[in-house]
């Protein structure tokens, strides 16, 4: 199975995948293949590359975990440790301080009449869905509200000294995919931290429905004091796979959504993944939830050569082929360029789209032009204006990554388009 360009599925798995895809979850299976690998086959392990990889998976500091729980910490090159050291103490750190920001501005959204739910990292922070500090990555924080509440809320986080990030799309443009409208422009805080406030929990399939604040909110669990609910996890867990298996935007977290879904239904057990099925189809995701499902099995009970999934399993070794993947950036423009141009689904929404993205509104046009202050002098100003909207088209095609349309990427795209559909097994 490739994990480096995607070419050949048939490519069996190197010493290095083998070693990411173990450092995932602490079960038994998994810590003897952690075993045999540093012991049989350590001399061919990259760790170099292997530091890299981790870090770009935000894996590093689980793998760390899973390795000290194999007892290997003192089997492995020192460069390697260290590094995988100074990541666990760093996540640690930045795990805490998240928390502690999560817990402050929830409650001060809820004393200003605000309900919120922090959702994927902060969600399994505030749970202690993880074994210890560091192990879950997270760089912002994402906060769930109303839709009626989103605007007031946004206010309070400016009150707050949440700024917004610099960029050219301040102007909402009405380009933007459905899986971009989910939250507002983020913010960041006076403690640099950034926060996304998202009005809906993703975006679903044509002819499903939206996962709503309502319907989180009715089945969310308090937590530590009245001023702090979680989502139930098999929302969170719903979240979390719509975000990363659906969602070919994220595609460097599939793996750790993988370690994510092992705690969450380490946590609730057998009524935890009932009800996630039953949501899954009926949001329309019922195919990627048993994917993930089959991932989370897979790693957790295979042994070192049964690792290489089959072609018995053909969406479960795509899956893994694709979250082993060193870049998701290809693959995540192939599914853009793919969103905007079908027009199989929604066309009614999607052709205005598409003449908004080719002439935006003028409000947009002066931020992606930085349009000069041109006060009295209205005419030369309409001529710059019009002559952006002939260099805009041109200016689009300039953009885009067309190594991002080679074949491989497209098939990727379309197949999992395709996955994330319900079916039987």
């Amino acid at each position: 199975m490739s994990t480096t360009d995607g070419k050949d599925v048939n490519t069996p798995l190197t010493p290095n995948d083998r070693l990411l895809l173990s450092g995932l979850i602490p079960s038994n299976a998994s810590l003897h293949r952690l075993r045999r690998l540093v012991h049989e086959q350590g001399s061919s392990i990259d760790w170099k590359a292997i530091s890299q990889r981790g870090a770009y998976h935000f894996t590093l500091p689980l793998l760390r975990y899973n390795l000290a729980q194999a007892r290997l910490l003192p089997h492995l090159p020192k460069d390697f440790s260290e590094t995988m050291e100074r990541e666990s103490q760093l996540w640690a750190a930045r795990e805490m301080a998240l928390i502690n920001e999560s817990r402050s501005l929830i409650v001060a959204l809820q004393t200003r009449g605000v309900r919120s739910l922090p959702l994927k990292g902060a969600a399994l922070m505030l749970g202690r869905y993880y074994p210890t500090a560091g192990l879950r990555p997270a760089v912002d924080l994402d906060l769930l509200v109303s839709p009626e509440e989103v605007a007031a809320a946004d206010q309070i986080l400016e009150r707050l000294g949440y700024a917004p990030l610099p960029g050219e799309r301040m102007v909402r443009p009405k380009q933007r995919l459905a899986n971009e409208q989910n939250h507002l422009w983020p913010r960041r805080g006076p403690t640099g931290l950034i926060v996304e406030l998202h009005h809906r929990a993703f975006h679903c399939t044509p002819g499903a429905r939206d996962l709503h604040f309502a319907e989180m909110w009715e089945n969310a669990r308090p937590v530590e004091t009245d001023f702090i609910a979680l989502p139930s996890p098999a929302d969170l867990a719903l979240h979390l796979i719509h975000h990363t298996i659906v969602d070919l935007q994220s595609g460097q977290s599939i793996l750790r959504t993988v370690s994510d879904l092992f705690f969450i239904f380490k946590s609730g057990g057998d009524k935890v993944m009932a009800e996630l099925f039953r949501r899954g189809r009926d949001f329309g995701i019922g195919g990627a939830v048993l994917l993930a499902r089959d991932a989370v099995h897979h790693l957790q009970e295979a042994n070192l050569e049964a690792l290489d999934v089959d072609v018995a399993h053909p969406e479960l070794a795509f899956l893994i082929e694709t979250s082993l993947l060193d870049s998701h950036a290809r693959i995540a423009n192939a599914a853009r360029i793919v969103e905007y141009l079908s027009l199989l689904q929604r066309p009614l929404q999607k052709i205005p789209a598409l003449v908004s993205l080719l002439f935006p509104a003028r409000g947009h046009m002066e931020q992606l032009y930085h349009q000069p202050d041109l006060k009295g002098r209205k005419q030369q100003g309409r001529a710059s204006m019009g002559f952006n909207y002939l260099r805009r088209p041109f200016d689009l095609l300039r953009k885009i990554d067309w190594q991002s349309l080679e074949p491989d990427n497209l098939r990727r795209v379309f197949r999992w388009r395709r996955i994330g559909k319900e079916k039987k097994r």
